[in-house]
């Protein structure tokens, strides 16, 4: 919602889509919040596993995958690309192109002009 809101009112945005473009790139950056959630969410699967399989050998291979998804995520997705990235972009790049591209914004960097 926070994507249509951005693209309705910000002015400052000089391209505009059409309306087919604009859906197929709308629906399709979903997908990149979905991604995030499906990971987290299979952590926690991983690490339900581990505790209720029958086999010792299992459970343990179960725990560290568990464990090296968790630290995965943790470092991939949120320190790099979350904190890291989304920090860089908020400071250097004053179009706001990359972060609305971090956010998975993609109408809204589709239609913002980057500076010389």
């Amino acid at each position: 919602l926070v994507e249509l809101l951005w693209y309705s009112i910000d002015f400052s945005l000089q391209g505009e889509l059409p309306v087919l473009k604009f859906m197929q790139v709308f629906v399709s950056s979903y997908f990149g919040f979905a991604d995030a959630y499906q990971d987290s969410t299979s952590v926690h699967i991983a690490g339900a596993c581990a505790g209720t399989l029958d086999s010792k050998d299992s459970a343990w291979w179960a725990g560290k995958l568990a464990n090296s998804m968790f630290y995965t995520y943790i470092g991939g997705v949120v320190i790099l690309q979350w904190m890291i990235c989304g920090t860089l972009a908020v400071v250097l790049d004053p179009s706001h192109a990359c972060l609305a591209k971090i956010l998975h914004m993609d109408t809204v960097a589709a239609c913002i002009s980057m500076p010389q």
